[in-house]
């Protein structure tokens, strides 16, 4: 069912009004599977980024998926690990999708809990990189939100030292896009937050190095290309000359 959804949300790129009687069910899937998120993941995923309009029209929509993010982040059933890595990306997911005021209430918890779940275990290197992603998402969402859900100085000190830490672990294009999005968006604010000045500089260290190594693997990919389509002339050649000498004999 989830996946027929699914594919006829993005095939007709829109929430139909089927679609939207639907949604209010999808929390007792939720349920029924004990705060799992599993399929329903990439349906909820078409329904925030085909449905902007629809998840606006109705904040019930919005703590909806708040509220099943947020129980999947902290479900210790079976694989623990997975289902809060999928609660973090659903989190994700509506903070680079839904802007402006209406969500902007919402960012400080949704932030505060990333900080939680940071300082519980089971952790991994991948839910690490994903729960501070969720930060990341939330400072390019409203910079001035996610800095008031960390509550006090010593606590947005130590996160955004931690995250400078393990931004060196960031590899897949989609993390560091995120990565460099969302230091650029605290670098780029009217009022940097004084008690950050001390990594100000390393912060904006990272997005440099992050976007170098990205244009050098352009300019890499580039020259694989070229490379190949040189090669490819060079094998016409050959079979042009062959060619030729078939017909001179």
């Amino acid at each position: 069912m989830m996946v027929v959804m699914t594919s006829l949300i993005s095939w007709r790129r829109e929430i139909s009004e089927e679609m939207a009687r639907l949604f209010p069910y999808l929390i007792n899937i939720f349920n029924k599977y004990e705060s799992t998120l599993g399929t329903l993941l990439p349906a909820l995923n078409s329904y925030i980024h085909y449905g902007k309009n629809f998840m606006q029209s109705d904040i019930k929509n919005i703590i909806c998926i708040i509220d099943m993010a947020s129980k999947a982040l902290f479900n210790t059933k079976e694989v623990v690990v997975v289902n809060n890595t999928e609660g973090a990306l659903l989190v994700q997911v509506l903070l680079q999708s839904i802007g402006g005021a209406v969500l902007s209430p919402y960012i400080p918890a949704m932030v505060g809990n990333a900080i939680n779940r940071l300082n519980q275990q089971p952790l991994t290197s991948y839910l690490t990189i994903e729960l501070y992603n969720i930060i990341l998402c939330a400072i390019s969402n409203n910079a001035q939100a996610t800095l008031q859900g960390m509550h006090s100085v010593e606590i947005a000190e130590k996160v955004f030292g931690s995250l400078l830490e393990v931004s060196k672990e960031y590899n897949n294009a989609y993390d560091i896009k995120v990565l460099v999005v969302g230091l650029s968006t605290l670098l780029a604010q009217p009022t940097f937050p004084p008690y950050l000045n001390n990594l100000q500089l390393a912060m904006l260290q990272i997005v440099v190095d992050q976007l170098n190594r990205q244009v050098k693997k352009s300019i890499e990919s580039t020259s694989i290309v070229i490379k190949r389509s040189s090669n490819l002339e060079d094998e016409e050649e050959i079979y042009s000359d062959e060619d030729e000498m078939e017909i001179n004999l």
